[in-house]
């Protein structure tokens, strides 16, 4: 299949307000099990490592149709593959809400996360109607909304999970996404194709363009390490709390509120990116996310050190997204949906050993063992950063 290069309306400002929350209500369908992992354990009568397998199945779903569904981007209308995917997503939410098995919920939880990577779709859309000099500002409003949504699919599902039990989240987030499917319907403009190729061979290039293009490969590896770093305390945090402090799920799940900086901080990093470029910002987030972790290291007992902490993790990992998104962008339209399916599906991938090996390492040696393991992924991310600067100064 060939599709003709054409290019979509521009976007608006109120447009650009709908796909942010988008980005935010399709995304939490990835978190909302997160807080309540030990509810899910007692209601299938299992551990609480077995019970984090559907965090991670969610994630590995997402990574898989990242790899899988985002290159359609480059070779057909954007709009028909978002509003299609809504279809499977709205089944898959509806079965880990109706199932009674373990193994069924890990079936429908990985089919939710692999059909919830529209706001991938959304965000290469913006990219390719933003005019130059607002892309950045764009970048940072949709990634904005993308982790409004990671954080408050923990308030919600927390809060939710504790007055009316753990599947009361679902129920609520398959009408979000039905609304949202209506409103993109009518409000989405179309996007067409930006590469004259079919799909297979859009698959088939993936694997060169990673080998060819060293840049997308020591990007990848940040985004990785950096969602590694994040996915691995939110998944762990559940279980501290509930063995520190004693924290319900609906309690736990609050704590989401206090990354909401990160959010915020998105905008910022956008249009500093805007002014001077991805790489100085990456340098600053890189250092937070070391910073946070040695706070949660340091001040382990300490609950002041621990909020202060998920403020400055959240600033670190949502502006080094910020930034990598914006050195992917800056590849060729031809192959940018397929440079940003690989940068995503590293990113997701991490989340998704963060949430498996963070789990088993608390369950095993503890929350000390967990921030150490967090601290050695940033220290890959920073050397990996280095490498990149260094080629950057052998150039000029």
């Amino acid at each position: 299949m060939k599709m003709e290069q054409k290019k979509g309306a521009e976007i608006t400002s109120r447009l650009v307000l709908l796909m942010s929350i988008a980005n935010g209500v399709v995304v939490a369908n990835l978190y909302y099990a997160q807080p309540l992992l030990i509810l899910i354990s007692r209601y299938f009568g299992i551990s609480t490592t077995n019970a984090s397998v559907i965090a991670t199945f969610t994630q590995l779903g997402y990574a898989t149709g990242i790899i899988t569904l985002l290159p359609l981007a480059d070779v057909m209308d954007k709009k028909k593959l978002i509003v299609r995917l809504f279809i499977p997503c709205l089944l898959a939410i509806a079965g880990v809400y109706f199932s009674t098995s373990f193994v069924l919920t890990c079936i429908c939880s990985f089919l939710l996360g692999m059909t919830s990577m529209t706001p991938q779709l959304l965000l290469t859309l913006a990219i390719q109607n933003s005019d130059p000099e607002k892309r950045g500002k764009n970048i940072g409003s949709l990634l904005s909304g993308l982790l409004m949504g990671i954080l408050l699919s923990r308030v919600a599902s927390g809060i939710l999970g504790n007055y009316f039990g753990w599947k009361a989240i679902y129920a609520v987030a398959f009408v979000l996404l039905f609304s949202l499917m209506i409103g993109l319907m009518k409000y989405l403009p179309h996007s067409f194709a930006t590469a004259d190729v079919s799909y297979k061979a859009a698959m088939s290039s993936l694997p060169r363009i990673f080998l060819k293009e060293k840049l997308v490969q020591k990007i990848s590896l940040i985004g990785c390490m950096s969602f590694f770093a994040m996915s691995t305390f939110w998944t762990c945090l559940t279980f501290y709390l509930a063995d520190v402090y004693h924290f319900s799920s609906g309690v736990t799940g609050l704590f989401g509120l206090i990354g909401l900086s990160g959010a915020f901080a998105s905008k910022i990093t956008g249009n500093s990116i805007d002014r001077h470029g991805p790489y100085s910002p990456m340098k600053v987030a890189l250092g937070l996310v070391v910073g946070a972790y040695l706070l949660f290291l340091g001040g382990a007992q300490e609950l002041v050190f621990l909020i202060l902490g998920i403020i400055v993790l959240d600033l670190g990992v949502q502006s080094c997204n910020v930034s990598c998104q914006s050195v992917i962008q800056q590849f060729p339209n031809a192959i940018k949906g397929r440079v940003t399916a690989i940068y995503m599906f590293c990113f997701f991938l991490g989340g998704s050993l963060g949430s498996f090996l963070g789990t088993s390492v608390y369950q095993n040696y503890g929350w000390g063992m967990v921030c150490i393991m967090g601290l050695v992924s940033q220290i890959i991310a920073v050397l990996t950063f280095v490498t990149i600067h260094k080629q950057k100064k052998e150039k000029r």
